[in-house]
């Protein structure tokens, strides 16, 4: 499994700024790399430290995605470019989750404006889940 972030919270919004203030620049980081290890699962995740979209144009294009969580920034065309960009990955039959679909406009505009390819497979709260066809 290949995490990506940033571990710094998303800058424009107000909500990460305030409950980030006290955090150290590496602390969300090193919190992530000890649950990892504490639930026996480092030789598993390699964590990319980086914005999703430098992510996407590290991506092997010869490597295929199974399942996609999608949960950057929320504004609205962050989170379609991002679509844009990390979709194409996705393997056929494959899966796109996106969080956050129900608190923010960002992806809750997205959603409404999927492509054909895009099935949607389920909802569950503040998720919203396609399969690519």
């Amino acid at each position: 499994m290949i995490a990506v972030d940033t571990w710094a919270g998303t800058e424009n919004e107000p909500l990460h700024s305030d409950l980030l203030k006290d955090h150290g620049p590496d602390q969300l980081y090193d919190e992530s790399n000890r649950n990892m290890r504490g639930l026996g699962l480092e030789q598993h995740v390699e964590a990319w430290r980086m914005a999703t979209l430098d992510a996407a144009r590290r991506w092997d294009r010869g490597a295929s995605i199974g399942l996609l969580h999608s949960d950057a920034d929320h504004d609205y065309h962050a989170v379609r470019a991002d679509f844009e960009r990390r979709s194409p990955l996705v393997a056929h039959g494959g899966f796109i989750v996106f969080d956050d679909a129900a608190s923010f406009v960002g992806p809750s505009r997205l959603i409404s404006e999927l492509p054909r390819w895009c099935r949607f497979f389920g909802a569950m709260p503040n998720k919203w889940v396609v399969s690519k066809e």
